[in-house]
């Protein structure tokens, strides 16, 4: 919220299986707000320095950590266990038709 800073992230357990595309939505939300904060540290173009660009570059590397890097190693877990499903039931599917 507007006005509000936050210092801690908690991350519980949920106890349901999360929608990717709804968590790809607020991923979205959060990389914009995380930029645009980022972008209101600078107010003029006269401070966009060669420092001020690494420092962005080491900001967008930990965010990219943090953030992106987990979500991604989730995103492929689920869609290796899809693939495997798919890939099993196909299988049983060309077998029983050779039976």
């Amino acid at each position: 919220m507007p006005g509000e800073e936050y210092t801690l992230l908690l991350t519980p357990s949920l106890p349901f299986e999360p929608d990717y595309i709804e968590t790809f939505a607020t991923l979205c939300d959060v990389l914009i707000d995380c930029y645009t904060k980022i972008k209101s540290l600078v107010n003029s173009p006269e401070m966009c320095t060669p420092g001020v660009g690494d420092l962005f570059g080491k900001a967008d590397a930990k965010i990219r950590k943090i953030l992106v890097a987990n979500v991604v190693k989730d995103f492929e877990e689920a869609s290796k266990q899809g693939v495997r499903s798919e890939i099993a039931g196909i299988g049983k599917l060309v077998l029983g038709g050779l039976t």
